[in-house]
């Protein structure tokens, strides 16, 4: 009787045991197969702070300002693209030309920075309004943009972009 008693004792604890170590296996599993999709732009080791912030949105609203103003050649002294290196360097003339016709089209006459999305030192979205000619409260004509920059980190100074989309313009 003691022997059966202490062979059931043995078989409980062991099963027990077998339990709880295939429960963690099971937790571990499930986590894993949890992390086999990440957005990208969740999973990223850059480490956002004051500064950066602070950084970006101050080239922002400096060349906004500059728009504003109508100085579009200290506007377009702000804005670059990555050379071969991803290096940036000054808008090409062609690009520039581009941009400036477009602000022809649409002046800036005010804006608001609507958003911030610092996902990594070269995925950054600004996201802007502009209102571009003046209306009356009751007419129901649009007359804002909604505009994106992306600005970049290299080295350790952050330089403003325009995303190129062959075709599209670059207010949206």
């Amino acid at each position: 009787m003691k022997n059966s008693v202490k062979f059931l004792l043995f078989v409980f604890v062991f099963s027990l045991f077998f339990a709880c170590s295939g429960g963690n296996n099971n937790k571990q599993q499930a986590t894993e197969k949890e992390d086999e999709y990440r957005d990208p732009r969740e999973n990223t080791t850059m480490q956002r702070t004051k500064t950066d912030t602070l950084a970006v949105l101050y080239n922002t609203r400096k060349y906004l300002d500059f728009l504003k103003a109508n100085q579009t050649d200290s506007a377009m002294a702000m804005l670059y693209e990555p050379n071969e290196e991803g290096e940036p360097v000054q808008i090409s003339d062609s690009r520039k030309n581009e941009i400036l016709e477009q602000l022809k089209m649409f002046p800036v006459l005010d804006y608001e920075i609507t958003q911030l999305n610092m996902f990594s030192e070269d995925d950054c979205e600004v996201l802007y309004t502009i209102k571009y000619f003046e209306k009356e409260p009751d007419n129901p004509m649009q007359n804002t943009l909604q505009c994106i920059l992306k600005p970049v980190r290299y080295g350790y100074y952050w330089y403003l972009t325009i995303p190129d989309i062959a075709g599209q313009p670059i207010m949206e």
